[in-house]
């Protein structure tokens, strides 16, 4: 998830000389996140999974509505690209300390004598 939140914040404040090249690594980074959840998926809370598909499909609508602008007048202001990439962002912080969370109790789950 880190992967993704660095290229949306290089996105949200790119100079339009660079605007173009900092979405494209946001979208391609936005679609690894999908295929490494798609492949981690089963080892996460379902409550997570769900979370996480909710975020997907929020940031995919935004990144489609970017796209849309693009397509109708070839350039995007760099405030909407600055309030696309804020939104993502804020949505992506605490999903990842959530996930972060969900993978600590796998790879140091606590001791046998303390589990419930």
């Amino acid at each position: 998830m880190h992967e993704v939140q660095g290229p949306f914040l290089d996105m949200a404040h790119s100079p339009d000389t660079e605007a173009d090249r900092k979405i494209e690594e946001a979208s391609e980074a936005f679609f690894e996140l999908v295929h490494a959840f798609y492949r981690n998926e089963m080892w996460l809370e379902s409550e997570t999974c769900l979370k996480i598909e909710n975020f997907t499909n929020f940031a995919y609508r935004n990144l489609g509505e970017y796209a849309d602008h693009r397509a109708q007048r070839q350039h995007m202001l760099a405030s909407e690209r600055f309030e696309l990439g804020r939104r993502i962002t804020q949505e992506l912080q605490p999903l990842r300390r959530e996930v972060i969370d969900e993978f600590r109790v796998i790879v140091y789950p606590p001791p046998w004598s303390e589990r419930p």
